[in-house]
């Protein structure tokens, strides 16, 4: 149930704000003392990872990555330095070139053998429908292969990338 309105009593909206309080398009003033400056913050550098920012060296607790060269990452044998992750892009390319040759070669193969199984002995026909049929199916197993070196590589890569951020964790001072 709502109650009555009292006629009596008038509805008169609140006070219109004073006019030396503020004026348009600036913030009242004597209510909010200013906000004080920020503390300088210390620098700090992108994340190789795409994480958060470390901070910069000479910032305390902070030790940086140093890299070093190829030769001297093949031939470190305390194996603290990795290879993997600048190289997994070429080892990659070169897998899909050797699927796809083996891929072609094996087509080939398919169409030789056909042919020559169905002339004379010593003949060296080449049966252009057995390689044409070992072409478009034999992109069935290449692309398993395709998808199993991709999986592998990953693996390997996620890997090394979990040893390298746990490292990095390990080495910051406990707060």
């Amino acid at each position: 149930m709502t109650q009555p309105i009292n006629p009596d009593q008038s509805h008169t909206p609140p006070p219109a704000p004073q006019a030396d309080s503020y004026s348009a398009g600036s913030a009242p003033t004597g209510s909010y003392p200013p906000p004080a400056p920020y503390p300088p913050q210390p620098a700090s550098a992108p994340d190789p990872m795409g994480g958060y920012p470390v901070q910069a060296a000479g910032y305390p607790g902070y030790a940086p990555v140093q890299q070093r060269g190829f030769f001297s990452a093949l031939f470190d044998m305390s194996f603290s330095q990795y290879i993997t992750i600048t190289w997994v892009k070429v080892v990659y390319i070169l897998c899909l070139i050797a699927i796809a040759i083996g891929w072609f070669f094996g087509a080939f193969m398919m169409g030789t053998v056909a042919g020559i199984g169905g002339g004379s002995y010593g003949s060296s026909e080449f049966d252009p429908g057995a390689f044409f049929f070992a072409l478009i199916f034999g992109l069935i197993p290449a692309f398993l292969h395709v998808i199993g070196i991709r999986l592998l590589l990953e693996f390997i890569v996620a890997i090394i990338r979990t040893e390298q951020n746990t490292r990095a964790l390990a080495q910051r001072p406990m707060a």
